[in-house]
């Protein structure tokens, strides 16, 4: 798999720059390998790591009010039309809002599509004092 490096930028830049430019930062050779690391390479953070921690638990979400606060992202329509429903999202929440999703934009775009009242989802919660401190750097 591969890794992309953001190096040292604030965490507003790292978002917009996260968001605007999420295809430069992510490479999927298998999605629990996707990754994110340091400039030097020496913390990491994998989708997988993420999904070990947060589990089972899962909530719905609405979809709309998710919309609202989550910034629009140019995804391919093809992948929206095959997004699976059936696995929740990963949604980033810091400062008791919710930030970005960090796995799932094309199912949560096909539930907004279809109208889709409300989307299973699980929360990474960034502010959760057990969370390891490279990954508040790093997500």
């Amino acid at each position: 798999f591969r890794t992309r490096r953001m190096g040292k930028i604030s965490g507003e830049e790292k978002m917009k720059k996260l968001l605007t430019e999420w295809k430069k930062y992510l490479k999927e050779a298998d999605w629990r390998d996707t990754s994110w690391s340091d400039e030097e390479g020496k913390n990491k953070v994998t989708i997988g790591d993420v999904d070990d921690y947060l589990g089972d638990k899962v909530i719905d979400l609405g979809v709309q009010d998710l919309k609202k606060v989550i910034p629009k992202l140019d995804l391919e329509p093809h992948r929206i039309a095959k997004a699976d429903l059936r696995f929740p999202i990963i949604v980033i929440k810091r400062g008791g809002e919710y930030r970005y999703v960090l796995d799932g934009n094309h199912r949560l775009g096909r539930a907004a599509e279809e109208g889709h009242e409300t989307i299973k989802a699980r929360i990474l919660d960034l502010d959760a004092p057990d969370i390891p401190e490279h990954w508040r750097d790093l997500l």
